[in-house]
Order: structure tokens, then sequence, then C-alpha cells
């Protein structure tokens, strides 16, 4: 059975739905049971689309409600997101990081050398945690713990780097544990 998609009820539905799975019209018909699958096809699509939705605000959620500062860094170094504990943290407005290059306005100018070569050392694998000291937007420094990951892109490139970051200024004067596996960067 063939239907014209110059009929009125059948017109925008049809068109949309071919439309949108990238098929041409044939002539400007096309067979019930052609509809019901692309009827179908579209259904599946957006049930794909809405889970992928779900899951990006579950991690964007999952992200900002840490109460770590999260950071997450292109394989250049550019900041591609931050997380609300973070900018509280560095005083310092999610617009003032999303898109700055090292050094990043939250290193101390006379620590960016010793804060490139931790960003080298966490690119070539080396994920131990690190002491640092990091600045506010006050002028303020504080010290913190970096716990930097890596994930992969298309081999053989960096994915990205993210770390998750501890304002340690309350615990300064407790003694570190023997064996602690982090490497001053301060």
């Amino acid at each position: 059975m063939l239907l014209s998609t110059e009929r009125a009820a059948f017109d925008g539905s049809i068109q949309s739905l071919v439309r949108r799975l990238g098929e041409p019209l044939s002539l400007g018909f096309a067979r019930l049971g052609d509809l019901e699958r692309a009827e179908l096809r579209a259904t599946e699509i957006e049930i794909q689309e809405a889970r992928v939705r779900e899951e990006k605000d579950f991690s964007e959620n999952l992200v900002a409600s840490l109460r770590e500062g999260f950071c997450i860094l292109s394989p250049k170094g550019t900041i591609v997101e931050v997380n609300p504990a973070f900018c509280v943290m560095t005083g310092f407005a999610r617009e003032e990081l999303i898109g700055s290059e090292a050094p990043h306005p939250f290193w101390p100018s006379d620590r960016a050398r010793r804060m490139r070569t931790f960003m080298l050392r966490a690119a070539r694998g080396d994920l131990r945690d690190y002491d640092v000291t990091f600045q506010r937007k006050d002028g303020s420094t504080f010290p913190a713990v970096v716990s930097p990951a890596v994930t992969q892109g298309t081999e053989p490139q960096l994915g990205a780097y993210f770390a998750t970051i501890r304002d340690t200024s309350r615990n300064k004067n407790r003694s570190r544990p023997n064996g602690s596996n982090r490497s001053a960067c301060a």
C-alpha cells in the first residue's frame, strides 16, 4: 500500500522522519511498512538521545557536587571545566578559569616552572599525588594536594588531564605519615 506524502495527514511526519534518518524520499511515496520502521527507528534514536542526556546530566551533577576541587584540562593544558568547589577554593569565577592556559591564574608566579613540571609528569603517566601551593584571586596562597589522572584519546595522543584538588591548609600542621605517595611541587 502506498501513501502519498502530499496528503495533509502524512506530509510533515513522513518527511521529518525520513529527513532525520538521512534517507531521501523516493518520488514522494513511502510504503506503510517503511513508515512504521522509520517511526520505530526514530523512537529508538530518541530513547538513545534521552539516555545520553541523562548520563551527561548525571556526570555534570556528580562533578558539581564534589566537595573537593575538580579541574579538567585539554591535552595542551587549557582548562575546559572546573567545579564549584574549585572556584570557591581559589576565589576565581568559572568564567575566569575556563579557557585559561598555563600559567593558570591560580599558579603563584614564582612557582609556575614547578607547576609546568608537574603537568608534564602527569602527562607522562606519573600520577601520584602532588603537594602544591596555589594562589587565590586575592593573592593569598594555600597548600593543596593535587591527584591527577589522564584519559586516553586516540593513540598515542593524550585525551585530557583531570584532577581532584584538596585544600590542605587545615592539615598543614599535621605530620605526614611515612611512605606517603606524594611529590612536593610547592
